[in-house]
């Protein structure tokens, strides 16, 4: 016998379904920045939200993350990409995967628009209608006011190497002269720091994306007495595989540079500029969604 919250989860996607809500497949344990912000960028487009399926046994878009390897021959991928070397996996439709690694374990039954392009879901932004539109939505939600650190150059770390340095219960820290925000704050206050800063420096792979397709100077670092995080290096180098000809190093931080040493932190921050088309991913997005809502709404448009 069903207990009463799984009678309350199947009944909540059921109403999803039937009023046309998106099936996306996203991770809903600790609350990541990467996680929530693919869920927020398609609440903020689909007229009646999102719901996370309960199972896979139907069509469900997998946007942002490294949720690759629980693909299957129902899912829709926008955007995401693996977290280690796995053998290929088919799928129904790819319209962009976060880069050529992820591309080679992929394969689509498949590929509308122009074929499998390499962006990662954050990379959607780069279409400046929707990057208003998600902006707009964090700001409203947003309480931090930004410029209250000097020259708002941020340390951005995942959360477990936060919480292995700071302890857990909190999501800012002062380090010294530097101002340190975990993965784990809320999305929006997250969003709004990297989106005012003047350089950031970070472990976690989405906050650099989004740094580089807002064009804010960003340095991968990784803070060596902290513990290793799942996949190690292989979603950042995936990314990297976007541009093979630009070199991504990676810049090994004892914690006591992290906290002594200042500005020199960033260092040789740089951009990875995004030589991709912002509308035609949307385009895609749009596509995805109105595809697999199970009820037929009006086009959405994202102006």
């Amino acid at each position: 016998m069903m207990s009463k919250a799984r009678i309350l989860k199947v009944a909540t996607q059921e109403l999803f379904q039937r009023i046309g809500g998106v099936p996306l497949l996203y991770y809903c344990g600790y609350p990541n920045f990467g996680d929530v912000l693919g869920r927020d960028i398609f609440s903020a487009l689909s007229p009646c939200g999102v719901y996370r399926p309960l199972t896979q046994r139907g069509p469900h878009l997998i946007f942002l993350g490294s949720l690759l390897t629980q693909a299957n021959a129902h899912s829709v991928v926008l955007g995401s990409g693996f977290i280690k070397e796995v053998d290929p996996i088919s799928v129904d439709a790819a319209y962009f995967v976060r880069g050529e690694y992820s591309k080679k374990m992929l394969n689509p039954k498949r590929s509308p628009r122009q074929g499998v392009s390499l962006a990662d879901a954050v990379q959607v932004l780069a279409y400046p209608p929707l990057l208003k539109k998600i902006s707009d939505f964090y700001r409203a939600k947003a309480a931090l006011k930004l410029g209250a650190y000097g020259e708002r150059r941020i340390v951005v770390l995942h959360h477990i190497t936060f919480s292995k340095i700071f302890g857990d219960g909190r999501c800012t820290a002062s380090a010294g002269n530097q101002f340190v925000i975990s993965t784990g704050a809320p999305v929006e206050v997250l969003f709004e720091w990297i989106r005012g800063a003047d350089a950031i420096a970070s472990d976690a792979l989405h906050p650099l994306i989004l740094a580089d397709t807002l064009m804010v100077p960003n340095k991968w670092i990784s803070v060596d007495e902290a513990t290793d995080l799942l996949g190690g290096d292989y979603k950042f180098f995936d990314y990297a595989s976007q541009r093979p000809g630009d070199p991504y190093r990676k810049h090994g931080v004892p914690l006591d540079e992290l906290i002594d040493c200042g500005s020199s932190l960033f260092d040789g921050a740089t951009v990875r500029s995004f030589t991709g088309d912002g509308a035609y991913l949307a385009a895609c997005v749009l596509d995805a969604i109105n595809g697999l809502r199970s009820r037929s709404y009006d086009s959405i448009y994202l102006v």
